[in-house]
């Protein structure tokens, strides 16, 4: 089987790889923008595996800057709330119209593939990619797949899926808020798979390999907070909100007596601000309770190992929650890729109650996780399960993966094309 893929992606390079250990007779000829660093990634991590059934094609440089700027355009006039309009788009579709392709790799489009997928989980130059190419081949029969769309108009995002052939989300509430937005009708064309579920092997192999939780050693519940980005400033994030700001749940776990590991890429003030080693509200908090807060090295979470170092805890936090703000209508049909992270390792999550309603629905339905009202009654209720000597085992009743996303990835593919 050959597969085109279009874009980027965003973490996780082993969910390829596994997919392609598994698949070995699948080839995916990969086309990326110059310099793409998460391509760039995926490529060191196949060539040390001595895997070849990726095929990496890179735009020229101008192409791919004029590309990256199509998606700042949209993003700068997004913020601006500056031609949020059918004007908008037209001029965008013209300005994507006037960027040229490269003969060789028209030809190479015009093969004869199993499937062509453009996609990530975040809005980013996968949108102007999609759009570009199918401008300029429109019988071309492209899926676009994704998931952290924000709720409101954006003119890339709207050219993107017109144009898309088969649209690929995590659920219908993320179809009906896109359906509002645009005021069209998307579920023709829609089929629901997460790119972010991870491989069936990582759970398997946590689970062959199991490791001895650290509560274990000292009865009391150990609490991971699994983020890229630690926030300590008052001003509110207006693309996150206050939802990497874990200082209010870190006081209150630490009252209560629980251990809290924070493992964070980057403690900063606000993003875009410097990351910092010392001195923070967070570092303020370590030395008031240097028995239950530990802030610690992030982990990378890049192969089926270090799932057994994340394995070791107990229970997880999603992210913060603030009532009154403006990103709370995206956090309630956003489906962070930390909860398959933790249910892959046997973490239980924990979410407060009518705040992140599809990851509630996952829990319900997984029987794995804390829904609560607020954190001191899942302070309360972590230490019941400790006392009680709880199994982590119900995690693997969460049987979703990529290879199901694969799976319905090529199932809408062929449905949608009987019906051409």
């Amino acid at each position: 089987m050959i597969l085109n893929r279009l874009g980027t992606f965003h973490g996780a390079p082993y969910r390829y790889i596994n997919y392609l250990k598994d698949n070995p007779d699948t080839v995916i000829r990969w086309f990326h923008l110059h310099g793409d660093p998460m391509i760039e990634s995926l490529m060191s991590e196949l060539e040390l595996l001595g895997l070849n059934n990726i095929l990496f094609y890179s735009l020229t440089e101008a192409t791919s800057n004029k590309l990256r700027l199509a998606q700042r355009i949209a993003l700068f006039t997004k913020r601006n709330n500056i031609l949020q309009n059918r004007l908008g788009v037209a001029l965008l579709r013209i300005y994507l119209r006037s960027i040229r392709v490269n003969r060789n790799l028209l030809a190479l489009f015009k093969e004869e593939v199993d499937l062509t997928w453009c996609g990530n989980n975040d809005l980013d130059y996968s949108l102007t990619f999609l759009a570009w190419i199918k401008l300029k081949l429109p019988h071309l029969f492209i899926h676009y797949s994704y998931k952290e769309h924000r709720c409101t108009f954006r003119l890339d995002e709207s050219l993107g899926l017109s144009l898309a052939d088969g649209l690929i989300i995590p659920s219908k509430s993320s179809l009906l808020a896109l359906n509002e937005v645009y005021k069209t009708d998307f579920s023709a064309k829609t089929f629901y798979a997460d790119e972010d579920w991870r491989s069936r092997s990582i759970s398997e192999f946590v689970r062959e390999n199991k490791k001895i939780k650290l509560s274990k050693e000292d009865e009391c519940p150990h609490v991971i907070i699994l983020t890229r980005y630690a926030e300590y400033g008052n001003q509110v994030d207006p693309r996150r909100g206050s939802r990497i700001n874990f200082l209010r749940i870190m006081k209150v776990f630490a009252e209560k007596g629980l251990k809290i590991h924070l493992k964070s890429m980057c403690i900063c003030d606000n993003i875009g601000g410097v990351c910092m080693t010392e001195n923070t509200p967070y570092h303020d908090l370590k030395i008031k309770y240097p028995d239950n807060i530990f802030i610690e090295e992030p982990i990378s979470l890049n192969r089926d190992a270090d799932y057994l170092d994340l394995s070791v805890y107990d229970f997880g936090i999603i992210h913060n929650y603030e009532e009154g703000e403006a990103t709370n209508s995206f956090s309630r049909i956003n489906i962070p890729n930390r909860l398959f992270e933790y249910y892959a390792s046997g973490v239980m999550p924990i979410v407060l109650r009518n705040t992140l309603m599809e990851v509630e629905q996952i829990i319900e339905d997984s029987n794995f996780g804390l829904i609560v009202d607020n954190y001191k009654e899942a302070a309360s209720k972590m230490n019941d399960f400790i006392r009680n000597d709880y199994s982590s085992e119900q995690a693997f009743v969460y049987e979703n993966s990529f290879e199901t996303f694969m799976m319905v990835l090529l199932r809408g593919n062929n449905n949608l094309n009987k019906n051409r």
